[in-house]
């Protein structure tokens, strides 16, 4: 992933066990509620996370999403997520410092959300 886990402060984790007691058939609405500062917000196309509120260094408050090492481009988080069921999850970390813009640029100023899959851990 690239990331030096230490340099982040704030973190939120859902791990597996908690994940498999979730239900649902979007992860959106899975971990709406769950983190604090994690907003999850419907708009006409989908849903999009926010964590630092409505202005940010990028002009919108959409976090960056990283699903395996992969960056989501914004605006197309929902159509990512749509991609992974919610039973294949492993691990979500909500990254809500500075930290996580040290750790991930300019594209970090927002949070960041990271999706790790069983798939990725094997």
């Amino acid at each position: 992933m690239g990331t030096d886990r230490d340099a982040t402060g704030a973190v939120s984790v859902i791990g597996q066990r908690e994940l498999g007691g979730m239900h649902g058939d979007r992860i959106e609405m899975m971990i709406a509620g769950r983190v604090p500062g994690l907003e999850v917000i419907p708009t006409s196309d989908g849903y999009y996370f926010r964590i630092r509120g409505a202005a940010s260094l990028m002009g919108t408050g959409e976090a960056l999403c990283i699903i395996d090492g992969v960056p989501i481009r914004p605006g197309s988080i929902s159509s990512a997520l749509d991609l992974v069921m919610p039973q294949d999850i492993a691990r979500i970390e909500v990254l809500k410092d500075a930290g996580a813009a040290a750790a991930y640029g300019s594209r970090g100023a927002n949070g960041v959300i990271v999706i790790t899959t069983k798939r990725r851990r094997d």
